[in-house]
């Protein structure tokens, strides 16, 4: 009984001091090592207690990794910001189809930090953007997907890949997936009789690129694009 109760008492005083550490700022690992007891305990002794905004600034640069991680987030960071350099270099050119395919994805594409996608009905205007991704992005074909959304009730699955595939100029390969849209009005389908495609590129560089000019063209910036 002597021995249970100087453990309670020991885990007790642990447990105190743990607190307020804690309420200093102090971190769960930083407490783990002070005190000599197991991560687990600490987390459960101190999770109610919120820290400050000032106190969790502190442990961010304290924490294990940061100035590796940090260096890392900045090179990327660089990077991107060169590849918007060069689509602002290009849209200073005013050249149509970079125009044309600028602000198509301004309006139309689905933002991204790595990935341009348009989705559409029209065939034309992707096959429109993507002859401007293969000028002025250098993209390839093995750097493109799409995925098919059809009404297998107005036309068969096959029929419908054929149409988006070959309509696009792309190769079997660049299917990532095609399967039947949800149900829609008769209005509706009688629009898009061969669904809805899903154009992606997976390329970082032409995402930024786009992201350049569109800024150039539009003479505004945008730091979310970096992000």
């Amino acid at each position: 009984m002597v021995q249970k109760h100087w453990r309670f008492k020991l885990k007790t005083e642990a447990r105190k001091k743990a607190r307020a550490l804690r309420k200093r700022g102090a971190s769960v690992r930083e407490i783990t090592r002070e005190l000599g007891v197991s991560k687990g305990s600490v987390s459960r002794w101190v999770r109610d207690i919120q820290l400050t905004e000032e106190q969790r600034a502190v442990l961010d640069t304290r924490g294990p990794g940061r100035k590796g991680a940090e260096a890392v987030r900045e090179k990327h960071l660089r990077i991107r910001k060169q590849y918007q350099k060069e689509g602002a270099k290009q849209a200073q050119k005013r050249e149509w189809l970079h125009v044309a395919g600028c602000m198509l994805y301004w309006a139309e594409g689905t933002k991204s930090r790595n990935v341009l996608k348009l989705v559409n009905t029209d065939l034309e205007m992707l096959r429109l953007f993507l002859r401007f991704t293969k000028k002025y992005l250098g993209v390839t074909t093995e750097k493109v997907r799409v995925v098919i959304n059809c009404y297998p009730d107005l036309v068969s699955i096959t029929d419908c890949s054929s149409y988006w595939l070959e309509g696009l100029g792309l190769p079997e390969s660049c299917l990532s997936s095609v399967g039947p849209k949800k149900s829609a009005s008769s209005k509706h389908k009688r629009k898009s009789v061969y669904g809805v495609c899903e154009l992606i590129v997976y390329d970082q560089q032409a995402v930024q690129h786009v992201y350049g000019a569109i800024q150039e063209y539009g003479a505004f910036s945008n730091e979310e694009w970096l992000d």
